[in-house]
């Protein structure tokens, strides 16, 4: 079986999708090899017709970039980026990550449960010593060290998409709250129980996938916009002179305000924990049914 996640043409590391190694390495020990005849997609907005051609498969139809595999095994992904997957005999949908992709795929209901990387709490100690009232993770598509220095400049801690797993997660369980602009920045500090304040700088976000995984945990998404949504930020160019420099120092100084401004007077959000417990119970007894299926050779 191939675990198969996101990853870009350019090879920029992204947290979502890298959960995908760290967590489904540790909770399905050995399960995973190179064989393309059967695919496990798990953590992402995976779910496109085209999946295969995103997934970068060995096992694809190329001329529509449907997956040929034998079996396609779903645990937890979302769908939303363009159009769905053509269902047939060969999927094995566990769960998905919630209400809106089930409608969109066309399947029951009880299907959707939430975003797997919720599973996170199980494997990562929370008890880190906070280090910043407030701390900002940017979009992938938005990371560069502009971000970092206005982070600084306000005195908030900064958690770029692009670290390593673990960095991203203690930055994460070293905040009070985080202000987020990716969506599995808000489903690991909701995980984690810390208080998360959607934010927006752009509008390229997918609204779908965070409707998708809100819906699942009873809360709405309603981000705040941040300034660059008008003044968009590009990696900090300390070396520029005169004019320029001046520019950029305005524009940045308005940025930490905004961002400032958003973090202290937005009222933060986190699930109820019996929600999240119930989720975190019923997405272990489906994990639980999947091992039983590939012990009892229903893959092969």
């Amino acid at each position: 079986m191939k675990l198969c996640y996101w990853r870009s043409k350019s090879n920029v590391r992204n947290f979502g999708d890298e959960l995908n190694p760290w967590i489904w390495n540790r909770l399905l020990p050995g399960f995973f090899d190179n064989d393309g005849k059967v695919i496990f997609v798990g953590i992402g907005t995976l779910l496109e017709k085209r999946m295969g051609t995103h997934l970068s498969l060995p096992s694809t139809n190329l001329d529509n970039g449907e997956p040929t595999a034998s079996r396609i095994i779903v645990f937890g992904s979302g769908a939303g980026y363009s159009e769905p997957p053509r269902l047939d005999e060969r999927w094995k949908i566990y769960c998905v990550r919630g209400p809106l992709t089930a409608t969109l795929l066309g399947i029951d209901g009880s299907l959707a449960v939430t975003d797997p990387a919720l599973l996170i709490r199980r494997l990562f100690q929370t008890d880190l010593p906070k280090e910043y009232e407030f701390s900002y993770m940017p979009h992938v598509s938005n990371a560069n060290s502009s971000w970092r220095r206005v982070c600084d400049m306000i005195g908030i801690g900064y958690v770029d998409p692009g670290w390593p797993v673990e960095k991203v997660l203690n930055g994460i369980g070293k905040s009070e709250v985080l202000v987020t602009e990716a969506l599995h920045g808000a489903v690991v500090a909701d995980a984690l129980r810390i208080p998360w304040i959607a934010a927006s700088t752009t509008n390229n976000i997918l609204s779908f996938k965070w409707n998708d995984w809100c819906a699942s945990v009873a809360l709405d998404y309603k981000p705040i916009k941040i300034a660059p949504a008008f003044m968009p930020l590009w990696n900090y160019q300390p070396g520029l002179r005169g004019m320029k420099r001046f520019r950029r120092s305005v524009k940045l100084n308005l940025v930490a305000k905004h961002l400032s401004w958003v973090a202290r007077s937005s009222r933060p959000q986190l699930s109820k924990d019996s929600r999240i417990d119930f989720l975190t119970t019923e997405l272990e007894d489906r994990l639980e049914k999947l091992k039983a299926d590939a012990s009892n050779g229903a893959f092969r």
